[in-house]
């Protein structure tokens, strides 16, 4: 088998960044109709800020000026929607480098060779079935919590009282039924008790659910629900002092142009590099890669600061201060099942692992 750097044209369906979609994997197959050739790129490295924003909607009870009153809670008797910055995600993402495409040419012979990409070409593997690990979701991300109650079964006289002042008299006394009738399943104290466990916690439900729903006309609802604000940086140089973007408790994220939030800053510092090489050198020692080319990437460190507070502070691989590196051809034998499979990170294109026919790390 051998490799020759290509500059092949290969249409790029996308790479998909969003930590919670799913990498399609496509299988290529290494035949007389292409040749025994299969062309991927190598990725180059993006950097993906992920903002998690929780945010709070909260709406009065029709009978919140009574609160402290009937029930001497102090309530807000406004309606307000707040924003907090729950916590930061900071990774790499693989995108498809353009200037670095190759073509694998395997010989006739070769026992079922085939290259899984990603349907952006990026490499994923060479005689491995392995996906690629995806991002842990970010828990509650799209859901609420909190709903509008529904209206508790309030006696008639409620309906029928002549103010607001009364109906939330008559409400406060049916809250207090309710939290009553509660107590006295527990103790006892009632003239029929369920007649088995189940039952009982069927009453008990029901009797929170009224307690609730009563409560909530007095105190109000309060929703919440999570979202992520994403931001993507390109890791050309180190960075110092960029803000990426701001943040509002009353109005959330915001880009980083919007002067109504508070500035989210990052910088972005070398730890390790490849040497700096003239494009003279840089082009000879490419052409001179005989193998499979793969990364190996340089190491960033990110810190992510807001309101004098550190967020993130973390290391990152960065394709772009890396260098290239090559596996030897002869570790694939022509005409027999010993050939390793090798599984490749689409993020940064360095190895993940590499395994002989018994599945064993070699």
């Amino acid at each position: 088998m051998n490799i020759r750097r290509s500059f092949w044209a290969v249409m790029m369906l996308g790479i998909a960044l969003n930590s919670l979609a799913q990498t399609n994997i496509i299988r290529y197959d290494a035949n007389k109709s292409n040749d025994f050739g299969i062309v991927y790129n190598l990725p180059k490295t993006q950097i993906i800020v992920e903002a998690i924003v929780d945010r709070e909607i909260y709406t009065p009870g029709i009978l919140s000026d009574y609160a402290l009153k009937y029930l001497n809670q102090r309530v807000k008797l406004e309606p307000s929607e707040s924003y907090r910055l729950s916590g930061l995600r900071v990774r790499s993402a693989g995108i498809p480098d353009k200037e670095h495409q190759y073509v694998i040419e395997f010989r006739p012979g070769t026992v079922a060779p085939y290259v899984t990409l990603t349907t952006a070409g990026i490499i994923n593997g060479i005689n491995s079935k392995a996906k690629p690990q995806e991002e842990t979701a970010i828990e509650g991300l799209g859901k609420r919590s909190g709903t509008r109650r529904q209206q508790p079964s309030l006696p008639q006289e409620y309906n029928m009282a002549g103010s607001v002042s009364k109906q939330a008299e008559i409400a406060a006394q049916y809250l207090f039924h309710v939290r009553e009738s509660s107590i006295n399943i527990v103790t006892g104290d009632v003239d029929q008790m369920p007649k088995d466990g189940q039952a009982m916690k069927i009453v008990m439900d029901r009797l929170k659910q009224e307690e609730l729903a009563t409560l909530a006309l007095f105190t109000g609802d309060t929703i919440r629900e999570r979202s992520v604000y994403r931001v993507t940086i390109d890791p050309a140089a180190p960075i110092q002092n960029r803000i990426i973007f701001r943040f509002s408790e009353q109005l959330g994220a915001l880009d980083a142009d919007n002067l109504a939030g508070a500035p989210v800053r990052l910088d972005l510092s070398i730890i390790d590099k490849a040497p700096e090489l003239s494009p003279k050198e840089q082009e000879k020692y490419l052409r001179n890669l005989k193998g499979i080319v793969y990364n190996m990437p340089g190491i960033g460190l990110v810190k992510i600061d807001y309101e004098g507070k550190t967020l993130f502070k973390g290391q990152v691989h960065v394709t772009q201060w890396g260098t290239k590196q090559c596996l030897a051809p002869k570790m694939f034998k022509d005409r027999n099942d010993s050939s390793p499979s090798i599984l490749f990170d689409i993020n940064t294109g360095g190895i993940v692992s590499i395994k002989g026919p018994d599945g064993n790390n070699l």
